[in-house]
């Protein structure tokens, strides 16, 4: 008879790409916990974090990512055009998750191995303009309802599960 696996029971691989993952000013710190949670579960190697209101990780994002950030470096900066600038020298190719004038969807892509940056932003407001001229190119969520954006955490994560396969 068929039965839910323990953690313990789990197998999982390691997929080939490298992916690193820039957080444009979260508000909520739900959000933070759960998209370290959901970036390390995607296989995420870093995910770097810009803040206006937080500097390290605080009692509710820990709670939120369920210990995932001990499987993952996790940062907080104050200037992410100098983090994608650092990418770019280590031939990382940096997208844009938004809609855009020119942002392509992410079901129609392939992506190569080269290795990856992908930026998303806050839940209100998305990525800055700054960000967004720094990326390679956007990509975004075909969306089928009348709603045209999602919770920031289920995009992202929609988005890099596109990616890695």
């Amino acid at each position: 008879m068929e039965y839910q696996l323990e953690h313990q029971e789990i197998t999982t691989q390691k997929h080939p790409l490298r992916l690193k993952l820039l957080v444009d000013n979260l508000q909520s710190p739900a959000n933070y916990g759960m998209m370290i949670r959901m970036a390390e579960a995607m296989g995420v190697e870093e995910i770097i974090f810009l803040s206006d209101q937080f500097s390290e990780l605080t009692s509710k994002m820990k709670r939120s990512s369920r210990a995932a950030e001990k499987n993952l470096n996790v940062r907080f900066v104050q200037d992410l055009i100098s983090e994608i600038e650092v990418l770019k020298k280590e031939d990382f190719e940096i997208i844009g998750l938004e809609y855009t004038s020119e942002s392509k969807d992410i079901t129609k892509l392939e992506f190569n191995q080269k290795a990856k940056a992908l930026i998303c932003g806050n839940e209100a407001f998305g990525i800055s303009p700054e960000l967004i001229k720094e990326s390679d190119y956007c990509v975004h969520l075909p969306m089928y309802g009348k709603n045209t954006s999602m919770n920031v955490v289920m995009a992202t994560s929609i988005a890099l599960w596109e990616m890695i396969h």
